[in-house]
Parts: C-alpha cells; sequence; structure tokens
C-alpha cells in the first residue's frame, strides 16, 4: 500500500512545479506591465527585485540594481534618515513609512533629482523579512502642481493689485469728489460777493462810503478767484511739464522787499506783525526765474498769513554759496500748526489739513504742492521743517542762485519802510435806514442770519434788511443755536434762519440736525457754496426745508425766506397752536 501510495503522488510534482513557474512568470509578467515602478529589497536594503519601470525612471538596467543598496537610489542628504527609519523599525519601533504613500525625492543614474510618491509594504518570507516599494514618478504631478501654484500666487498678486487700485481709484474719486467741492466752495463764495456787491452799486442810493466799500471787496474777490484760477493752471503745466522758466538776472533784496510789502497788507488787516531777516549777506544779483521765486514766496508767507491768528509771520532769508550757491528762505509762523498725520499729506494737490480747515480759511489746497514743484525745477525744493499743533509751523523753500553780481552784506532794515494800507468798511447794522423806499417784502420778519464770511454776511445782510427783515447775525452754527435759544427764552423768536452750510465750529448740517432735535419747526433755508449733485437731498435730510446757492440770487432768497413764512404761518393758524421755537 505505501510503494502503491507514494506511486499514487509522484506524477502530481512536476505539475506543481510547473503551476509555480507559471504562477512566477504570470506574476513577473505582472510586475513587468505594472505603470507604477516595483522595487523589493530584504532586510538588509539590498535590492533583490526590480521591474522594467523602475529601470526606465533611474537609468539603470536590472543587472546594475541587483545586488545592491536601495539607497544608491536616493540623493545622498536623505539616505541617513533612510537608515536611521530602517533600523528602528527592524528594532521593533513604530513603522514610518509601512503602509504610508508619502512623496519624497529620487536620484537619477545621471545625478539629477526627481520627485516621487512611494509605498511600502511588508511580507514574510522563509528566507526573512521582503520589503516592497511601489514608486510612481510625480514629475508631471509636481510641475503641474507648481503651475497651479505659480498661477494662484500670480492671481493673488493679480487680485491685491486690483484691490490697491480698487483703494486708490476710490480714493481718488473722494479726492476728486472733494476737490470739486471744495473749488465750488471756493469759487462760488467770492463771486457771491462779487456779484452782490456789483448789483449794489447798480442802485442809486449807495453813498460814496458804500460804494468806495463795494469796489475794494469786488476787488480782493476777484483777486482771490485769479489766485485760485492760476494755481489749477500752474498745476496743470506742471503735471503736462509745460512750465517754461525766464531765468534771468534777479535782485534778491528788491523782491523780497516786494513780497513783504504786498503781503504786509493782508498781516496789517488780521492785526499780525510780518517782518524779514537777512542772515548774513545777498548778492547784489542772482540767476533764477524772478516771477517763479516771487509766486513760491507769496504761496509761503500767504500761507503762514492765513492760517495765523495771533502773533505774526517772519521771513528769515540767507545765501549760502558752497557747496552749491543756492538762496535759503525760511517762513516762521504762530498759526494753528499741523499734527504729525496732518504733516504725510500736507504737500498734495487739493489737500488740506481737513474739511474744516478748508471751511475756516478757504483755500484749493494747491498752494504748496505748486510752490515745492516750482522750486524744484528752479533747483531746490520745499519742505515742511517742522511743526507744532496750536504753535507754529516753519516751512523752508531753497533755489539754486549762482550769484550775478558782487556780493554787498545788507542789513536787516527793508521792512521798515513796508508799505500800509487803509482798509474801507461796507454797509453795517445801522446801514437798514437807507434802505428805506425800496420793496420790503419781508417787513415784519425777523431773521437770523449764520454766515461766517465777512463778505457775504454784509451783503446777505444788506440784501434781507432792504427786504424788510430785522437781521441779527451769527458767525457759525454754534452761536445760531444759542441766538435762536435766546430768542426764544426773551419771547421774541426768529422767524426763519437763513443758514450757511459751511462754517467753522459747528457746520450748517450739524446745527440743522441739532435744532430739529430740540423741536425748532420754523424754517430754515440753507445756503451754500456746494453746488455738486446731492448737495440739496443732503441739506433737506438734515432739516433744512428749502436750499440756495452761492452767489444768491437775491429776488429768489427773499422770495423763499417769504413764502417759507407764509407757509409756517398758515400751519401755525390750523393748528391753533404756537409754532415751536
Amino acid at each position: 500500500m505505501p510503494a502503491n501510495a507514494n506511486d499514487a503522488t509522484s506524477p502530481n510534482e512536476p505539475e506543481r512545479e510547473s503551476g509555480q513557474r507559471n504562477a512566477d512568470a504570470r506574476f513577473r509578467a505582472v510586475l513587468e506591465a505594472a505603470v507604477d515602478g516595483i522595487v523589493l529589497i530584504n532586510s538588509t536594503g539590498e535590492i533583490i527585485s526590480v521591474n522594467r519601470a523602475i529601470c526606465k525612471w533611474f537609468g539603470y538596467s536590472t543587472s546594475e540594481l541587483l545586488g545592491q543598496n536601495v539607497q544608491m537610489l536616493m540623493p545622498e542628504y536623505l539616505r541617513p534618515v533612510h537608515e536611521a527609519a530602517m533600523q528602528a523599525y527592524l528594532a521593533g519601533g513604530p513603522p514610518k513609512v509601512i503602509g504610508i504613500g508619502r512623496e519624497t525625492m529620487a536620484l537619477h543614474r545621471d545625478g539629477t533629482e526627481f520627485p516621487i510618491e512611494i509605498s511600502v509594504s511588508e511580507f514574510r518570507e522563509p528566507q526573512g523579512r521582503t520589503f516592497a516599494g511601489v514608486v510612481r514618478d510625480i514629475r508631471e504631478r509636481v510641475a503641474a502642481r507648481e503651475r497651479l501654484a505659480e498661477q494662484a500666487r500670480e492671481l493673488a498678486e493679480t487680485n491685491h493689485h486690483l484691490q490697491a487700485q480698487t483703494v486708490a481709484a476710490a480714493a481718488a474719486n473722494r479726492a476728486k469728489s472733494e476737490f470739486l467741492a471744495n473749488m465750488s466752495h471756493e469759487l462760488r463764495t467770492p463771486l457771491t460777493a462779487i456779484l452782490g456787491f456789483a448789483e449794489n452799486l447798480l442802485e442809486g442810493d449807495q453813498s460814496e462810503h458804500d460804494r468806495l466799500a463795494a469796489i475794494a471787496t469786488i476787488r480782493r474777490n476777484g483777486e482771490h478767484l485769479l489766485q485760485v484760477l492760476n494755481d489749477i493752471l500752474d498745476l496743470s503745466k506742471i503735471e503736462a511739464q509745460r512750465i517754461e522758466l525766464e531765468v534771468a538776472p534777479v535782485a534778491p533784496l528788491q523782491l523780497l522787499f516786494d513780497v513783504v510789502s504786498l503781503m504786509k497788507v493782508r498781516a496789517d488787516a488780521k492785526g499780525l506783525s510780518l517782518t524779514c531777516e537777512i542772515q548774513g549777506s545777498l548778492p547784489d544779483q542772482v540767476e533764477t526765474d524772478a516771477m517763479r521765486f516771487r509766486q513760491i514766496l507769496f504761496n509761503l508767507v500767504g500761507n503762514a498769513i492765513k492760517f495765523t491768528e495771533l502773533g505774526g509771520v517772519r521771513l528769515v532769508v540767507s545765501w549760502q554759496p558752497d557747496p552749491a550757491p543756492r538762496l535759503i528762505c525760511d517762513v516762521h509762523d504762530t498759526g494753528i500748526g499741523l499734527t504729525p498725520e496732518q504733516t504725510t499729506r500736507v504737500f498734495e494737490p487739493f489737500s488740506q489739513a481737513d474739511n474744516t480747515t478748508c471751511r475756516r480759511f478757504g483755500g484749493s489746497g494747491l498752494g504748496l504742492s505748486i510752490c515745492r514743484q516750482l522750486a524744484e525745477l528752479l533747483g531746490g525744493g520745499v519742505d515742511l521743517v517742522g511743526s507744532t499743533p496750536g504753535r507754529g509751523s516753519q516751512f523752508r523753500a531753497v533755489i539754486a542762485a549762482p550769484r550775478a553780481g558782487v556780493a554787498q552784506h545788507v542789513r536787516p532794515t527793508s521792512d521798515g519802510a513796508l508799505l500800509t494800507a487803509e482798509h474801507l468798511q461796507g454797509p453795517g447794522a445801522d446801514g437798514a435806514a437807507e434802505l428805506a423806499g425800496q420793496a420790503r417784502v419781508l417787513n415784519g420778519i425777523r431773521l437770523l442770519l449764520a454766515e461766517d464770511g465777512p463778505d457775504n454776511q454784509r451783503l446777505i445782510a444788506y440784501v434781507l434788511r432792504k427786504a424788510g427783515a430785522e437781521v441779527v447775525l451769527a458767525i457759525n452754527g454754534q452761536m445760531a443755536i444759542e441766538e435762536i435759544r435766546l430768542a426764544h427764552a426773551a419771547g421774541r423768536p426768529f422767524d426763519a434762519l437763513v443758514l450757511d452750510m459751511q462754517m467753522p465750529v459747528l457746520d450748517g448740517y450739524q446745527t440743522a440736525e441739532r435744532l430739529r432735535a430740540e423741536g425748532y419747526t420754523r424754517p430754515i433755508i440753507a445756503l451754500t457754496a456746494h453746488a455738486m449733485s446731492g448737495d440739496r437731498e443732503r441739506c433737506l435730510i438734515a432739516g433744512c426745508t428749502d436750499y440756495a446757492t452761492k452767489p444768491i440770487d437775491r429776488q429768489q432768497l427773499v422770495a423763499s425766506i417769504r413764502r417759507h413764512f407764509e407757509e409756517a404761518r398758515r400751519t401755525s393758524e390750523a393748528t391753533a397752536s404756537p409754532a415751536a421755537s
């Protein structure tokens, strides 16, 4: 039986061997056909099998790889890491790569590195532990990822630029709107005085005093308009690089005398001192553009006077021959000064410290920008040396000034012979008696006029008094509110308020809102030099009853006041209750 049994099984051995060979062949065929690279190593890191993909990607033949340490396929800096991890795992440590796919770098035969994704698995055989690494060439994937990352970076940069451009466009749009609004105010305010006093001159009952006052007012406001327009045109020429300099010999002492003589009229009108100090010596003549240098000084000294209420202005001038000849002009004032934040934009076109500064002192916000650019054209510059809020500022203008004559010592006595001027006064409150005989459609109406501009204050009060109204003046919104409260307490409430919308301390919008919040129901006529789109709606939203622009149309203003007064009276009679005041 045993013999027969052995005889029965022996024929199957060749079949099993043949089946194993076929299975091995099929397995090898699968390995060779695999898209991914497959490498088998033993516990010492020796390569015991590779497929065709491994040979293709790494540039070796099968015979060159078999028996070699797998570290030959790794960059040198990764080999210690691999060795340490392998030893730790064989010693019973936790697996760091077994069963975990990860990306790493591989080393080609030619020494170049390329990215791969590898997943390692382990299986045990009688001869020991075997590790199989499935390798995937991910160069295209990494390249695509890098392209996507680059595109993402470019998109982020583009988005950042677009956001910056959006912010810049919004800022530019705000600056443009503010500039246009300020220009509207800056142009219409003097135009109100010019047109209004021109109409006064056409009337036959003007006294010689009133006539001369009107002429002086028209001239003063006309000069202001001319300066605003010149500033705008100069800036346009500078930006278009169309400014033409006329460099010629200039007597600096005479130029300084001209500037200070003319500007002293403005300083005297405000009760300010204006002095010119010469440090050292000045040449008889220097080479520069006299008109542009004079314009720079006019702007700087004019600004100092405009923004100074008490004290004075000093113009300190010196000439330095080395290292390059130049004139240095420092303008010191005891004015309102600037905060650190305001100093950062003081030289920007169309910029002032803030809107309150513009309303209080006027101006286009172009002067300093133009000064700096003109000074640069003259080989120098304009800078803010220092400024303290409430204590004043110091601006410095420097221009190239090569000597054109013999230097002489000049004593700082030029201000002793400065010109003075007398200022005519326009019609005051007592001029109402001269208005008799005219159409007095506002007879019996008591008005409060809140207007901070002296010329427009006199003009509008003149028009309203001539129409028969009793007019009380306030120079800002806070004073207007106090006058209304006092009038109500005294039993003599105002019938209407004519309210300038651009005033210091408290502007017209805030004034109207506060009065309405307190229950004031009488007419409020908004009066503004702003005439941009939306200004009327803004006035009405603030609580104003009606809206009038500057320059004023006196007939329309008087008719508006009369109409709203009559409507308020009818409303009061219909409700049979006293109007709130």
